[in-house]
């Protein structure tokens, strides 16, 4: 996500409001320049990029983080709801087999966590990008700190590749 966040250095971003992701009408190559040129909102000065769930707990803390993740498995594609826990689900597509950067293929926001009453699992709180109709409208909550395969690298690596801008 560094060349992301370097272009967000040197150009500004625009907002949700000004520009909104419009990906099911997307043309690929085409930037409506009248919207981004000048409609600059937030500036950085720069990113911090680390590793590692208790890493990606403090920081979250304090802001929203943008994560690598693993979304081209089917049970994530699907989510409707609930705490998503690849070990539960039955489809058997999930994030099996992220061992590293090279295995993610999607980018959401890690905006919060939680600990859910009943089951006692604690989870992490994710924007996608995919519209309201996917997930908890447009949310999910992901399982944390998960056993087995996972570890520190997270339910379907997302404590791999963290990163979060200096404002």
């Amino acid at each position: 996500m560094g060349p992301a966040y370097d272009f967000i250095k040197k150009n500004g971003l625009a907002s949700e409001i000004s520009y909104p992701y419009n990906g099911l009408n997307l043309k690929h190559g085409v930037c409506n320049r009248s919207k981004s040129a000048g409609a600059a909102s937030a500036k950085i000065s720069g990113y911090i990029a680390t590793t590692g769930e208790e890493n990606l707990l403090e920081a979250v803390a304090r802001q929203p983080v943008s994560v690598g993740i693993k979304g081209s498995g089917q049970d994530f594609q699907l989510y409707y709801g609930g705490i998503f826990d690849y070990d539960l689900d039955m489809r058997g597509d999930g994030c099996r087999g992220v061992h590293g950067r090279d295995d993610l293929d999607h980018a959401v926001a890690v905006v919060g966590y939680g600990t859910d009453e009943n089951s006692n699992t604690k989870y992490w709180l994710i924007k996608n990008s995919w519209g309201e109709a996917w997930g908890e409208a447009g949310f999910m909550k992901i399982k944390r700190n998960p056993d087995g395969p996972y570890g520190s690298l997270g339910m379907c690596g997302l404590a791999i590749d963290v990163s979060y801008p200096i404002l």
